[in-house]
């Protein structure tokens, strides 16, 4: 139980191992031992699922789902979100980064989402400046 808390608590953001000494007790060298260890095992265990995106993607259902909730589109199975993530200001190349509309230096990325929250594809990320029309 001890290490799926220790898989769970490093997966989760924002953290870093000198937190985690102090949370489980045990020094940092152990702790990513044990998170090693456990990400291998599952990867050995559920790594198929991984591999092949069929067992999460059901386009045929989602589109029936979307359009039985009163969407007037029959195939319609995705959603599209952009994001634009800020970052510290950069050193070169502040006038690109930096996004007037956000008022902050940024990287932007777009993404089609499914139905059950799985992102589909990732594009980016783009300068700051770049208007959301231009990430296509």
């Amino acid at each position: 139980m001890e290490a799926l808390l220790i898989l769970v608590q490093r997966l989760t953001y924002p953290n870093r191992w000198c937190e985690l000494t102090q949370m489980f007790g045990r020094p940092e060298p152990e702790l990513s031992l044990i998170f090693n260890e456990n990400v291998t095992d599952i990867h050995e265990r559920f790594g198929d699922l991984l591999h092949n995106l069929d067992v999460w993607l059901h386009p045929q259902a989602f589109a029936r789902a979307v359009f039985d909730k009163g969407s007037p589109l029959r195939d319609c199975w995705g959603f599209i979100d952009g994001t634009a993530r800020p970052i510290c200001r950069p050193v070169k190349n502040q006038r690109i980064m930096f996004s007037g509309h956000k008022r902050t230096y940024c990287l932007k990325f777009q993404s089609v989402v499914a139905p059950n929250g799985l992102i589909c594809h990732l594009f980016g990320p783009l300068e700051g400046q770049r208007h959301d029309a231009f990430v296509e």
